[in-house]
């Protein structure tokens, strides 16, 4: 090999790396941007950031962590459960919303977490928003909790006739 050689294949090389470390710091916060904007056309994003080592993953639709704070977010079940199914490449996700209006309910103080492949979500439901969705429903109280679902006993009347019911609250195929 000539001297012009090893010349050409250095640079390549000492290309390659800048390519390599500039990426680092250049793509994710465009993934962070991207991720930000769509968000943003259902609520009030308040910070959003992604990372992935190395940034190339992200081509491929995979991250290492993703965290986002949102005040509000509108959107109905369905197309929460089709956003939470473009998570599968990522290792980590911290999502928090003030509040989530489903079309139905509104949620207040969510957080959803995932690590590997569990999805872990909790949230509060106002018995004032829940009596807007069922304005049938006078009270609630909770009873039990069997297998992760939450039975709620209450009294609810449908013209003038009173009758006490159970209440069900449990995530069911993603939704």
């Amino acid at each position: 090999c000539s001297d012009r050689d090893r010349h050409a294949a250095c640079s390549v090389g000492a290309a390659f790396a800048v390519v390599l470390i500039a990426g680092q710091f250049v793509v994710p916060p465009i993934a962070s941007l991207i991720l930000r904007h769509r968000l943003a056309r259902h609520g009030r994003v308040i910070s959003v950031h992604v990372s992935a080592f190395p940034w190339f993953q992200l081509l491929w639709h995979h991250a290492g962590r993703v965290t986002a704070r949102l005040g509000d977010y509108d959107a109905p079940p369905d197309q929460l459960r089709d956003e939470l199914r473009g998570v599968a490449g990522v290792g980590t996700i911290e999502v928090s919303i003030g509040a989530l209006h489903t079309g139905l309910v509104t949620l207040h103080d969510v957080s959803l977490s995932k690590r590997g492949g569990e999805v872990v979500g909790a949230a509060e439901l106002d018995f004032r928003d829940l009596q807007a969705a069922l304005p049938i429903v006078h009270s609630l109280t909770p009873v039990h909790e069997p297998d992760g679902q939450l039975v709620l006993r209450g009294k609810a009347s449908v013209l003038g006739v009173s009758a006490t019911l159970d209440v069900v609250v449990a995530a069911r195929d993603g939704k």
